[in-house]
């Protein structure tokens, strides 16, 4: 993650610096080339700028992840445990997240699936879409299902549509889906 965020500083870094060059009468820059025919202040002026800008970037390198939001898929890491709201069936659900896998214990036996995941940081609530690889019902195998989900203290929230149901569930209560309600282990 922090390798991501430091490649977007430098690519902003970059296209600050060469709009400043552009803006200095140096379209078409480089460090040992065209930069010493620059006259006056404006050799110093973009320095100035560029180093700024590379400061910026080193700091946000040194401060570390402590600052900075988990993504989505890292906040689900780990092994959960709850219930099924609205569920046919008394006794606890599993699920397991590692990396973009799953695999899902329901109550009973008969209720299982195991696959790969996505999860939509651009949305609110953000949404996982899963492909199931492996399934107690193989109709499923091979399907996209749709959920969204929270995490809020520990627990996670989460509804999901039928695999092979091509809509994102309309919110936690979305008639049809699957609600779950999970505290991390």
């Amino acid at each position: 993650m922090r390798k991501n965020i430091l490649r977007a500083c430098l690519k902003n870094c970059v296209a600050i610096v060469s709009a400043e060059a552009m803006a200095i009468g140096c379209p078409r820059f480089s460090v040992f080339g065209q930069l010493g025919t620059l006259k006056g202040g404006h050799q110093m002026r973009f320095f100035g700028h560029a180093l700024s800008f590379i400061s910026i970037v080193a700091l946000l390198w040194a401060s570390g992840c402590s600052t900075l939001h988990q993504s989505g898929s890292a906040t689900v890491q780990g092994t959960w445990k709850g219930q099924e709201i609205g569920g046919n069936t008394e006794g606890s659900r599993y699920l397991i997240i590692s990396g973009n896998a799953f695999e899902f214990q329901g109550a009973n036996n008969d209720d299982w699936c195991k696959g790969t995941f996505t999860v939509r940081e651009d949305t609110n609530p953000r949404q996982i879409v899963a492909t199931i690889t492996q399934c107690h019902l193989p109709q499923y195998v091979g399907k996209t299902a749709y959920a969204i989900y929270r995490v809020e203290g520990g627990t996670l929230t989460l509804t999901g549509n039928e695999p092979g149901n091509p809509e994102v569930p309309s919110g936690f209560d979305a008639p049809g889906a699957r609600h779950f309600v999970l505290n991390q282990n």
